[in-house]
């Protein structure tokens, strides 16, 4: 019995590992972690987060995005796009994009797009981004835009 729950407990770690490693994302080149700080300007008419989703897995995947605003400060707006720019008041994108396997995103495939309208602060957005045939199979990063003049960042 013992060795029968262990193989479970290394099997049920292993499989999460795999997962966990399978996708990821990058910005800049370097790999991210589940948060992610973008800088701008107040006055800027929009701050970015251009990540590439990678798909290191054997199996490509067609991938969904959905974005959820954490904490949002009064007037400013949020939209994001993947393969098509959403306008604010979708949190979901209406069409997948095929990752094959092995095989990344275009570099201006996903952004996620915050208009802080002048107002100085932190807006904090959660981006998910999940295999459609598997949802299980999912990454998420928390995107913390901050909006401050040039001489106090």
């Amino acid at each position: 019995m013992k060795r029968i729950l262990l193989t479970f407990i290394i099997a049920l770690f292993a499989t999460t590992f795999m997962f966990g490693q399978d996708i990821y994302l990058t910005w800049g080149g370097k790999k991210l972690a589940d948060t992610v700080y973008v800088w701008g300007e107040p006055d800027a008419s929009l701050i970015v987060f251009n990540a590439i989703f990678h798909n290191d897995s054997d199996n490509g995947m067609n991938v969904l995005v959905v974005r959820k605003e954490m904490s949002m400060l009064d007037n400013t707006i949020s939209a994001f796009c993947w393969g098509a720019c959403y306008s604010p008041t979708v949190d979901t994108s209406l069409k997948h994009q095929f990752i094959p396997a092995g095989g990344q995103s275009d570099s201006t495939q996903f952004t996620g797009d915050y208009t802080p309208n002048g107002v100085i602060g932190t807006s904090i957005i959660k981006y998910t981004f999940y295999n459609m045939d598997n949802p299980d199979q999912r990454l998420e990063v928390v995107a913390k835009f901050w909006a401050s003049p040039e001489g106090i960042a």
